[in-house]
């Protein structure tokens, strides 16, 4: 349900909501099976409905939840993600604007996404530098919904290739 896995007995009278773990191994098996949906839903989808930074074809890919009003995923995308993609690892990004889809960070988004360059574009907003206002036709709201069943709770929220989150 929505990030929360339950536990139902075989039938269904009881139901079970949080983590289950193995005391022997401190595995948390509720993570392990959330991190294979996440998996999953991250295997559907495209480059080309993200903007991606580092190598086609990379060993490793971290996907991103971010907004260009977030301090913490302007210092990630400005410090960090050229390490990353020095080392070989594409970031691929989704759209958040956390005001909302009214909000001025919404229509900042949608310029970055509409740009000629969308790279270009989201690391010059985070940066602080201003992107001329475009339009057209932008998967936010996909985005946002995958990150409502991923559980985000904050921006940057980064989703490895293991299917691991990784808050803040």
């Amino acid at each position: 349900i929505n990030d929360q896995l339950v536990y139902l007995t075989e039938d269904g009278r009881y139901m079970i909501r949080g983590d289950i773990y193995d005391r022997e191994t401190s595995t948390n098996l509720s993570e392990l099976s959330r991190s294979k949906i996440r998996l999953e839903i991250l295997k559907e989808i495209d480059d080309d409905q993200t903007i991606a930074y580092g190598p086609k074809k990379a060993e490793h890919t971290i996907t991103v939840f971010t907004d260009t009003s977030c301090g913490y995923c302007r210092k990630l995308h400005n410090e960090e993600v050229p390490k990353l993609t020095e080392q070989g690892v594409k970031v691929r990004y989704l759209l958040f604007p956390r005001a909302g889809m009214d909000s001025p960070g919404y229509k900042e988004l949608q310029s970055i996404w509409c740009a000629k360059n969308p790279q270009e574009a989201l690391t010059k907003a985070k940066q602080g530098q201003q992107v001329p206002e475009k339009t057209c036709d932008i998967p936010i709201a996909e985005h946002m919904s995958l990150a409502q069943t991923f559980g985000l709770r904050g921006t940057p929220l980064m989703v490895t290739d293991k299917g691991t989150l990784i808050n803040g």
